[in-house]
């Protein structure tokens, strides 16, 4: 791993001569392809505006006032994603955007050619860098948990920062946030290259001092006082030898009441307090936008490296019309489609509570990314006893599928991804939210030790025997399986999406013409194994030998599974490209799909199932692992043929959201171009209050003692 003074050697160069330098560099530390993709953004990085004037243009003026109160809340709400990243990551978000709410783009780049020594691709560098950390909220990618380090020269950066309208407003202010972030911005490390606890990766879901030790005895107290973790941080602190853990809720109302915190309280040896308050200035301005807000709070687990604590996530959207029927009869056919799934009625729920599945075009969503599609909440035993919502995001899909670069496909099947995989994406996302993540039913035992199922009568598909494990009262899924959690449930949904699209009535509901429907089963499983292989790869650490993203590492799962069960259902050669460097190309049998691909999903997703049912959290993360292996050997060594994945690597797009503003009585939308300054001018004029820095600084500062 590079140290954080070779890095800024490096920067010093420029974009063009970055890469030649780095490939010298591969004889040493690591890869030039693997150090320059992995963290330096590159100059070319694609940005796609989120199009929401016709869905918005049709909302009525009080539907409007409704849909601007919660987009601000949601965004207002979602800095608390910045201290949820990393210690610098707040005081990042207040220096840059102090410098450009003072000066616009044209101005600032004026500066740095004039006085800062910079070029025009240092400058490119400077705009691409800034405007992740607005899009990710932090240092931090969104997918992937990678560190971002700018591409540009450190003492180029603090000139500029120092050349600054903001500077010269406040010397002082701006000099303490570039002593509190610069070095930190730019060091790059095994224990900063990637989110994670303890000597693993960055976190500030845990104090610095937190191990993976410490987390597993806060998750036993937790149990035992039948706390839930999603809105919680945690800190520790040890006095005359004995840890205290501070279990630290987010809320608007603080600690300095003594009726809203209890402890200290002993427990295995420890000190366990539960405080609230945390991001209390931001709730408080969420509050004040708006009395209720559905959707809004503390959402995802991904990048709790615990897989427990929550990120923040907000959004406010338009109905899309024609789509949202076709998910009310894909509703409509459940109770016709859940007995499809491979496993036993009786591992399924036993009632299947209809939810809302809707298409939404986003006006606005606030966090570290924007899904394609969400099924809330989070909470098994809600799903279980009262259902659940599903919503896919139209307007996000189309933007992220204007890729138009496919490597590693042959001619007809990139122009068949070209053309048909929005379209089978949307098939995909409807199953994976309805059937995938609301299917299923978990194995419980309550308090007074009474089973969900009938012990007599339901056996363990895999051996035949009795069940032997199921969830005691305070566990949950999330609890249980932990930072395998995530990965395992998100495969699992997929394996969900391509069982049943192989289903004719399934393609009636999504009106797919009959002469069509083939081509779009092919696209979707293509389009999956694809970003089994050349996304997933991307986030895979070779390091660290674990993948950095859910998704990716479940969409892997996927692929070997297949490549090991499928019987040539799909396969990948290593060959050459047209200037005779390394290639690699995937091919997908047609009519396997629907023989022995069908059968290896199914068996493996009939497993999943009953793994996560019953509980068995040894069996699942062994065979999990199993298929997360990367191996250097083999008819597939997919260790080897990362170098060329990240050769070809297409870089993620950045989405630049509409921004509304109240005049009068009315909502005015403004949108912005697709680029770096124009994801950067949406931030200004979203957060032209510069009360919001103050209340990021303050929060920065109240743990600052826990981060050193």
């Amino acid at each position: 791993m590079l140290s954080g003074k070779l890095l800024r050697g490096i920067s010093r160069l420029g974009a063009s001569c970055r890469p030649h330098f780095l490939k010298k560099l591969a004889r040493g530390c690591c890869s030039g392809e693997d150090m320059s993709s992995k963290y330096i953004l590159p100059n070319n990085q694609p940005f796609s505006r989120l199009d929401c004037d016709v869905a918005f243009g049709g909302l009525t003026s009080k539907q409007k006032l409704y849909a601007h109160h919660i987009a601000q809340a949601s965004w207002k709400g979602s800095l608390i994603v910045l201290l949820q990243t990393s210690p610098e990551s707040p005081l990042a978000f207040v220096l840059l955007h102090r410098v450009f709410r003072q000066q616009t783009c044209d101005e600032l780049k004026a500066v740095a050619l004039e006085k800062c020594g910079f070029t025009e691709d240092d400058w490119k560098a400077f705009l691409v860098y800034s405007s992740s950390i607005y899009s990710d909220m932090g240092n931090y990618r969104d997918f992937g948990d990678t560190k971002k380090v700018p591409g540009v020269a450190q003492e180029k950066f603090a000139a500029l920062v120092r050349a600054s309208r903001a500077y010269e407003t406040d010397s002082k202010a701006m000099e303490r946030l570039l002593d509190g972030c610069l070095a930190r911005l730019y060091t790059l490390n095994d224990s900063v290259a990637q989110l994670g606890l303890g000597d693993k990766g960055v976190t500030t879901y845990f104090s610095a001092n937190c191990t993976e030790e410490d987390a597993e005895k806060v998750k036993q107290y937790m149990k035992h006082k039948n706390l839930e973790p999603y809105n919680n941080r945690l800190f520790k602190t040890v006095v005359n030898g004995v840890n205290h853990y501070e279990i630290r809720l987010a809320s608007v109302l603080s600690d300095s009441d003594p009726a809203l915190t209890s402890g200290p309280e002993e427990f295995q040896g420890a000190k366990f307090s539960v405080t609230r308050g945390d991001y209390s200035p931001l709730l408080a301005m969420v509050v004040e936008e708006l009395k209720e807000a559905r959707y809004i709070g503390f959402i995802e687990t991904y990048r709790d490296p615990t897989g427990m604590r929550a990120e923040w996530e907000g959004f406010a959207a338009m109905v899309n019309g024609p789509m949202s029927e076709k998910f009310g009869r894909l509703v409509n056919a459940a109770e016709t489609i859940l007995p499809r799934l491979p496993w036993p009625e009786t591992y399924e729920k036993d009632r299947f509570l209809k939810p809302d599945f809707t298409s939404l075009d986003v006006l606005a969503f606030a966090g570290s990314g924007v899904p394609a599609g969400i099924n809330i909440p989070n909470y098994d035993e809600i799903r279980q006893e009262e259902g659940f919502k599903n919503v896919s995001l139209g307007n996000v899909i189309m933007a992220a599928y204007s890729a138009a670069v496919l490597p590693f496909l042959g001619t007809e099947d990139a122009e068949l991804m070209r053309q048909y995989r929005t379209q089978a994406f949307e098939v995909q996302v409807g199953l994976h939210e309805l059937f995938g993540h609301g299917s299923g039913k978990l194995f419980q035992k309550d308090k007074d030790g009474k089973l969900n199922y009938d012990a007599a009568v339901v056996k363990h598909t895999e051996t035949n025997e009795p069940i032997s494990s199921c969830y005691s009262p305070g566990e949950t899924y999330d609890s249980m399986f932990t930072d395998l959690g995530s990965s395992y449930e998100e495969c699992r949904a997929e394996c969900v999406g391509l069982y049943l699209s192989l289903e004719e009535d399934v393609m009636d509901i999504f009106s797919v013409a009959e002469s069509l429907r083939p081509t779009l089963v092919y696209v979707n499983w293509l389009s999956l194994l694809y970003n089994g292989l050349a996304k997933a790869l991307e986030m895979y650490s070779t390091e660290t030998k674990k993948f950095m993203q859910a998704h990716s590492r479940a969409r892997y799962v996927i692929l070997r599974v297949l490549l090991e069960h499928g019987e040539g259902v799909v396969d990948i050669k290593e060959v050459k490209d047209a200037d005779g460097k390394p290639d690699l190309l995937m091919t997908v049998d047609k009519e396997k799909i629907y023989t022995s691909g069908k059968k290896a999903i199914g068996d493996f997703l009939r497993k999943l199932q009953v793994y996560k049912a019953t509980a068995d959290v040894p069996a699942a993360r062994a065979m999990f692992d199993h298929y997360s292996e990367v191996p250097e050997s083999g008819p597939h060594p997919f260790a080897n043929w990362i170098p060329i994945i990240l050769e070809k690597k297409q870089p993620r797009r950045f989405l630049v959201q509409a921004h509304t503003e109240l005049k009068g009585e009315d909502v005015a939308l403004h949108q912005y171009e697709p680029s770096a300054e124009g994801l950067i001018q949406s931030f200004v004029a979203r957060f032209p209050d510069p009360v919001i820095e103050d209340r990021l600084l303050e929060l920065h500062q109240k743990d600052a003692a826990h981060f050193p």
